[in-house]
């Protein structure tokens, strides 16, 4: 490992300057994609713009590597480098909400879920990350795909300006008015153009409940087995593939949620409804597809790649039916507040309303075959119909494995 004064750098920094050595390193230089074991030189905790304009200056005078770190989320690495330094923005997490403009400016150090929390004091919201941990900075500069997209666009299409830090030592700020064609790179176009500082986007008026009903099931992660057997892997519904992987793996008993990633044969994924207990435990359990919960996955990029199969199969586990579950007829799937629906949803088709029933397709509802990023909701008649296994036996004559298919 290079060895770097970094005194110069003291002088005039107020933050915290981490080395190798000290308790705290390898915690600061840990990023979420654990592949990258990087080791910097140091590490420039900035709790302003005039730390990063300082780093950034020591960093070009020393010919260092640099490194920039906001929520750490970056799954290429970026985030940490060998011998060079890190310029940790996590300390900067200041956000100033105004309702009255309807905007937020935020420092690059948050995370989505610190921002939500705090736009949702006041009812708004803008497109922000999947995942609560995931840092604003990173993925707004890469143009931003979240939830809210399909109603509010990505989350550069809600970007008003940025602050930022060029390699120089300058502080600049980039918008439509104001060095438009820097705002244009960073729209998208990812790091190089410098270090974003602070952000201002567009809200709008959402929440703060956007999600449906919150079904009170928790689940927690007991453990996670890993086996190689190719059988097993290629296994589909009611074959002595899946019983043989079944009996073999399968643990706890009708309260444990037991899941297996595998191709799942042709489908999705698949389940059975809490019924088939009673007389067959071992083949409890949901099956998914593994490709459907990686969000780079090619097989269902774009349709069916953010995990929602594992949530709909749970569905079926807890003894619902898919919401076009006996067409237009008035039972449909034995829940009241899910209008008849005489179609599978593909795609998620805004103002879909396949019966004649007053009512919309529930194409958000996870008990539906619409795409992941359109699912958003269970129903309060779902959530009480979820509870009815564990308090008596569900009906019997209704399927006893529900499929979850997928579209082109």
């Amino acid at each position: 490992m290079a060895v770097v004064d970094e005194s110069a750098l003291e002088e005039n920094f107020l933050g915290e300057l981490i080395r190798p050595g000290d308790a705290n390193y390898d915690r600061a230089r840990s990023i979420s994609n654990a592949m990258f074991d990087r080791r910097p030189a140091f590490i420039a905790r900035c709790t302003g713009v005039a730390d990063v304009i300082e780093a950034v200056r020591f960093a070009r005078d020393a010919d260092l590597a640099v490194a920039v770190r906001s929520g750490g989320h970056s799954v290429a690495g970026y985030g940490v480098c060998d011998d060079g330094i890190v310029i940790d923005l996590s300390p900067m997490r200041g956000v100033r909400v105004d309702p009255g403009t309807r905007t937020a400016r935020a420092q690059a150090g948050l995370t989505w879920g610190q921002f939500d929390r705090e736009t949702q004091a006041f009812g708004l919201a803008t497109t922000g990350g999947r995942v609560t941990t995931t840092g604003i900075a990173g993925l707004t500069l890469g143009s931003g795909s979240g939830w809210l997209e399909s109603k509010f666009g990505l989350v550069a299409d809600n970007l008003l300006s940025v602050d930022i830090v060029t390699a120089d030592g300058q502080v600049l700020t980039a918008s439509e008015d104001e060095n438009p064609e820097l705002f244009w790179g960073l729209r998208g176009g990812g790091g190089n153009f410098g270090i974003a500082t602070s952000f201002d986007y567009r809200l709008h008026q959402l929440g703060p409940i956007v999600v449906g009903l919150d079904t009170g099931f928790r689940f927690k992660v007991a453990g996670i087995d890993r086996t190689n057997n190719a059988s097993w892997f290629y296994a589909g519904p009611g074959t002595s593939e899946e019983r043989a992987m079944k009996q073999a793996l399968h643990k706890g008993d009708a309260s444990d949620l037991n899941v297996y990633s595998t191709t799942a044969g042709p489908y999705l994924g698949w389940a059975y409804f809490p019924s088939t207990y009673k007389t067959k435990p071992w083949i409890d359990g949901l099956v998914i597809d593994w490709a459907s919960m990686l969000h780079t996955s090619t097989a269902y990029v774009g349709r069916y790649d953010l995990g929602k199969t594992g949530t709909h199969e749970s569905g079926h586990w807890f003894g619902l039916y898919h919401v076009f579950q006996g067409g237009c007829n008035h039972w449909g799937d034995y829940v009241d507040d899910t209008p008849p629906q005489l179609i599978a949803t593909r795609g998620c088709p805004e103002g879909q309303d396949s019966c004649s029933e007053p009512s919309l397709d529930s194409i958000h509802n996870y008990m539906d075959y619409s795409y992941d990023s359109c699912y958003n909701q269970f129903t309060a008649g779902q959530a009480a119909r979820e509870d009815v296994p564990f308090a008596v036996e569900l009906r019997d004559g209704g399927p006893g494995v529900m499929v979850r298919r997928g579209s082109a």
